[in-house]
């Protein structure tokens, strides 16, 4: 018996390893990265990520250990942007040059997305500016669909064997992210591409709410109208859409700009640089003002003045992770933003 154990275990061990070998080794710079290349690759892959989600991803120390994951990759996937600082340093000594920049191995999740906040003048006196545009594009779902394409892409040079299984991933996390949007049934009537354009253009809720349906749809339908039919984070986000909001860090605003929050400010006197007792005394009068109800601070920064500023005016502070797995409850990415959205509609409903 005992030997038939130790049989089992040692087959075990090898049929682990062997399958091991067969995925690839995506390594990814953010977990939210390594989230949606699994949720592309499927079996076909194993998704590492190299920064924790609860760390500033400008700053993760590059360490022996990042490099000696790195060097075993069959992918690496980046934002680039200069967010991730410290990546330069890790491919340096991973010593693998199949996934160097311009290499097929190497994938720049940003290419293709519409950046936003280029600065029209690089200067240290802006604080810590990024001169290619704001870094922060997955906090935008709409953007995870071209992060995911990028992946694809990447995954296609390094085994275009399995050209065809990652395509049908693609559009399964692309159709995934549509439900999470907009609510099943809406996606089922209309689809992905007539529903992001609408939506991309600011028209999709104002369309649901006028257009009428007949009777016949009303039966078919279960419901009297369209907007009924809303459902997902575009829904959940109608709790706070329109309104206003301070965050500390700038670095929300393709979440904001997608789910409709109005960002009157920012904590930080500038980038990168903490408030002056001046800047400090603005924001007091500004959310006193303005009635701004909600500060919001990513948790990987101090929350100390938000909650000063929060005591001075009444405001709420609210806690956010800036990434997948920055607090338990995000651990993929639908989760993290499942978590964002709710969150903040609890801010703003209480």
């Amino acid at each position: 018996m005992k030997r038939l154990q130790i049989w089992l275990t040692s087959f075990l061990f090898l049929l682990t390893s062997v399958y091991a070998k067969e995925r690839l080794l995506v390594v990814t710079t953010l977990p939210d990265l390594a989230s949606i290349a699994q949720e592309v690759g499927g079996e076909k892959v194993q998704a590492v990520p190299l920064a924790k989600g609860y760390q500033d991803p400008h700053y993760v120390i590059p360490s022996l250990k990042l490099m000696s994951v790195a060097n075993k990759a069959d992918l690496f996937v980046e934002i680039g942007l200069q967010l991730e600082l410290w990546s330069e340093k890790v491919l340096d000594g991973a010593r693998n040059p199949k996934i160097r920049p311009g290499q097929k191995g190497y994938v720049l999740a940003s290419q293709g997305v519409r950046l936003m906040e280029i600065p029209k003048v690089l200067s240290r006196s802006g604080g810590d500016l990024h001169p290619y545009g704001n870094p922060h594009i997955w906090i935008d779902p709409l953007n995870a669909k071209i992060i995911a394409k990028n992946i694809t892409s990447g995954l296609i040079r390094v085994s275009p064997e399995n050209e065809n299984y990652f395509h049908k991933r693609l559009k399964q996390f692309q159709r995934k992210i549509s439900i999470a949007m907009y609510g099943r049934k809406l996606v089922a009537l209309f689809g992905p591409s007539i529903l992001d354009k609408l939506y991309k253009k600011k028209r999709l809720i104002p369309f649901l709410k006028k257009k009428k349906l007949s009777p016949r749809l009303q039966k078919r339908l279960g419901a009297k109208s369209l907007f009924e039919l809303l459902g997902g984070w575009v829904k959940t986000s109608l709790a706070f859409r329109g309104k206003k909001i301070v965050f500390y860090h700038q670095s929300w605003i393709y979440f904001a700009q997608r789910f409709g929050l109005k960002i009157r400010g920012y904590v930080e006197e500038k980038p990168g640089i903490s408030p002056s007792q001046a800047h400090r005394q603005y924001m007091i009068k500004l959310i006193q003002e303005e009635n701004i109800p909600v500060i919001a601070v990513t948790n990987y920064y101090d929350d100390t003045i938000p909650r000063l500023l929060a005591k001075e005016t009444g405001a709420k502070v609210v806690i956010l992770p800036a990434m997948t797995g920055g607090v338990p409850a995000a651990k993929n990415y639908f989760r993290f933003m499942d978590y964002l959205l709710e969150t903040l509609a609890k801010a703003y409903g209480d």
